[in-house]
């Protein structure tokens, strides 16, 4: 397992303004939070911004990561998690105000048409 650079870790954390894309809770609040893989490794995910969103919890506590790792419909429905045949940076994410975004490799935003 590589761990995410520090650059990209900071850029994922910026563009996601420091909130959890699950439920909108500011991570700098919360004691757990984590940088999912939207495409998970084990299925070709790589630590590109498109591929990283900002979830409070962890794979093993409460919250959205934990949601998430469960391959949960909701989550799925709103691109946090994709299947391993999509592109991240093809699949909308959908945020807690219900904004449709794309997520660019270079970890900038667009809007979903």
């Amino acid at each position: 397992m590589t761990a995410i650079p520090q650059r990209i870790r900071h850029m994922v954390l910026e563009r996601d303004d420091y909130c959890c894309v699950g439920c909108g809770q500011d991570i700098t609040r919360l004691r757990w939070y984590s940088l999912q893989h939207r495409k998970a490794r084990g299925q070709g995910g790589k630590n590109t911004p498109d591929n990283l969103v900002t979830l409070c919890g962890s794979a093993t506590s409460a919250g959205c990561h934990w949601i998430a790792e469960q391959r949960d419909s909701e989550m799925i429905a709103r691109g946090i998690v994709v299947w391993s045949f999509q592109e991240p940076s093809e699949v909308p994410l959908i945020l807690p105000s219900g904004r449709s975004i794309l997520l660019t490799t270079d970890g900038k935003i667009e809007e979903a048409s």
